[in-house]
C-alpha cells in the first residue's frame, strides 16, 4: 500500500520533516496509530487527575491542554486528508494552535472525558485512512497555503503525536 512508503519531501512543507522523521521506516503507519492509542491511554492512566492539570513551567500548557492540542490537530489533519482525498480544489485554512488550546476548555475536562475524546477521535482517524483506496494517498492539495499529500498527512498525524509523547515524557512525566 502507498501509505507504507515514507512521503517524498515535495509532498509536505519542510516544517513537518521532524514529524515525518519520527515515524521513520515504519512499515504500517495505521498499525502505528493503533499502537499509539494504547500507549497514550496508558500515559493518561498513569497520571493523576490533579497532575493532568499541572504545567512544567509558567506559560506552558498543562498535560490536558497538550492532549487537547493532539486531538484538535489530528482532527484538522484528518479533515484535510479527507478533503484532499476527495479531490477538493479549494485551499483549506490554517489554524492557530494556541488560540485553539485556549478555547478548548481542556482544563475543565475530566480524565475520563479526555480519554474518551482521544480514543473516539483516534478510531475515526484510523477508519478514515483504512477506508481510502491506494490512489487517494497520492492525492495532493493545499492547506495553510502549502501543498500536502494524503500520505504525508498520515505520517504527520503519527509523527506529531510521537513528538508530543516525547515532550510529555521529558518535561512533564520525569
Amino acid at each position: 500500500m502507498q501509505y507504507r512508503e515514507k512521503p517524498l519531501a515535495k509532498e509536505y512543507p519542510p516544517f513537518y520533516t521532524p514529524y515525518i522523521e519520527k515515524v521513520g521506516q515504519t512499515k504500517d503507519v495505521i498499525a502505528l496509530l493503533k499502537k499509539q492509542q494504547s500507549n497514550m491511554l496508558a500515559i493518561i492512566n498513569s497520571v493523576s487527575s490533579k497532575d493532568l492539570h499541572k504545567t512544567y513551567a509558567a506559560g506552558k500548557w498543562t498535560i490536558m491542554q497538550v492532549l487537547s492540542h493532539i486531538i484538535d490537530t489530528e482532527r484538522i489533519f484528518a479533515y484535510r486528508a479527507l478533503c484532499i482525498a476527495r479531490g477538493e480544489v479549494q485551499a483549506l485554512p490554517g489554524f492557530d494552535q494556541d488560540a485553539y488550546v485556549l478555547k478548548s476548555n481542556a482544563n475543565l475536562k475530566s480524565k475520563l472525558q479526555i480519554k474518551e475524546e482521544y480514543e473516539t477521535n483516534r478510531r475515526a482517524t484510523i477508519a478514515l485512512f483504512r477506508g481510502l483506496d491506494v490512489s487517494s494517498f497520492e492525492q495532493e492539495g493545499t492547506a495553510n497555503n502549502v501543498v500536502f499529500s494524503v500520505r504525508a498527512i498520515l505520517f504527520i498525524i503519527a509523527g506529531h503525536e510521537l513528538h508530543h509523547i516525547d515532550v510529555l515524557k521529558e518535561k512533564y512525566l520525569n
